[in-house]
């Protein structure tokens, strides 16, 4: 497991932004975001797990992503809307 650094997916003279990251957990499975506003930010690693942790601007967003654990698999991608809050952190998690 690393963590990627943050990666800015806010424009630079966005002086408030909002965090996105995914869950990662043995016992409850892992989210992988692949692509936030249509922009690919995760590629395809089977060596190793790459966390990641996006910086996103205010506003709505449309978020790509999958899940994985030990019992299940997405068969495919999941797409679903946001609207980010400047300071806030969000955490992809699967439906309960």
């Amino acid at each position: 497991m690393s963590r990627d650094a943050a990666r800015p997916l806010a424009p630079e003279d966005v002086p408030a932004v909002a965090q996105l990251t995914e869950q990662h957990d043995m016992d409850d499975g892992h989210v992988f975001v692949w692509r936030v506003d249509g922009r690919q930010v995760r590629q395809s690693n089977i060596w190793r797990r790459v966390d990641l942790e996006l910086d996103v601007a205010p506003g709505s967003h449309a978020v790509e992503c999958s899940y994985s654990s030990a019992d299940m698999e997405s068969t495919r991608n999941a797409r679903l809307a946001f609207t980010a809050e400047a300071g806030r952190h969000y955490v992809c998690t699967p439906r309960e």
